[in-house]
């Protein structure tokens, strides 16, 4: 009998043949590149999920426009860069959300990735205030993209389109203008809480 690096002849003994047995059951059974066959337990409920969503740390953007002459924005935390060429970049929101029924008609939208210190601004942005810009500095382009001070970035976008994600939209925006504020640190959402980062050694130093 060969295999998983086993031989036994004739003369081989019962101990041999059952670690040989072992050695052929664990090369079958077990991922190629070592370790134990895993099984996770099954998602049951929307909390479960939701926990299991926030497991992955993010930053916090404002997407905000002047409607009808006034601020409209809401906080979002799922952002990702799509596409260079064209230029592209996504957030998700729920279907439910009537401030995005209102932004969506904007021609044009402003993205203000949040600052270690916008904790307040990004609360205030996702309550249910009618108010939600009382006290916030903010300032807007020619084209009433409603950017927020002191973030660490500027994206001055327009819709592009929208995909359905289950009980969730994804928005395509289209960048046209932007800026970056190095020197400050983002905002950071994990577990349904807001954290700051903390400044350690560069990725390739010692």
């Amino acid at each position: 009998m060969a295999g998983a690096g086993c031989s036994i002849g004739r003369n081989g003994n019962a101990g041999s043949a059952l670690v040989c047995l072992i050695r052929l059951c664990w090369s079958h059974n077990s991922p190629s590149q070592g370790g134990v066959v895993l099984s996770l337990p099954l998602i049951t409920d929307d909390r479960e999920l939701r926990d299991l969503y926030g497991s992955f740390a993010s930053g916090v953007i404002a997407v905000c426009a002047i409607l009808n002459g006034d601020p409209v924005g809401m906080t979002v935390s799922a952002f990702v860069p799509v596409s260079l060429r064209p230029p592209l970049v996504s957030v998700c929101i729920q279907n439910a959300s009537t401030t995005w029924q209102a932004l969506r008609t904007a021609p044009r939208v402003g993205i203000s990735i949040l600052a270690k210190d916008h904790d307040r601004v990004a609360r205030q942005l996702a309550g249910k205030s009618v108010d939600r810009f009382q006290g916030i500095q903010w300032d807007a382009t020619s084209e009433d993209a409603v950017l927020i001070s002191d973030a660490t970035a500027w994206v001055d976008c327009s819709l592009h389109s929208e995909i359905e994600a289950g009980d969730h939209v994804i928005a395509l925006f289209r960048v046209h203008s932007a800026t970056r504020h190095p020197e400050l640190s983002p905002l950071i959402f994990h577990g349904s809480r807001f954290h700051q980062l903390h400044t350690t050694a560069a990725v390739g130093t010692t």
